[in-house]
């Protein structure tokens, strides 16, 4: 009989208490406490809007293009801007 790692098992109750896997998304339904109910955003998030000089993302976001890493690359910046 295979023996189980018991860090195996501690993970699986670990992400069994986050509810990793569950189908539902949580809601605000309103509790006795007066909070409102309020409804959940299901539509993708718009595309951000840059400002001019910014250097945005090309591929999916945190994906980098092979001739990107090959140049040379100094990141991507939308909408950032140094103060300090």
């Amino acid at each position: 009989m295979r023996k189980t790692p018991p860090i195996l098992i501690a993970v699986s109750f670990v992400l069994a208490g986050c509810g990793v896997g569950s189908a539902s998304l949580p809601t605000n339904t309103g509790t006795s406490q007066g909070v409102a109910p309020q409804a959940v955003w299901d539509q993708p998030v718009p595309k951000a809007a840059c400002q001019p000089g910014d250097n945005p993302e090309v591929a999916l976001q945190g994906q980098v293009p092979q001739a990107e890493r090959v140049a040379t690359f100094a990141g991507y910046n939308c909408n950032l801007q140094l103060v300090g």
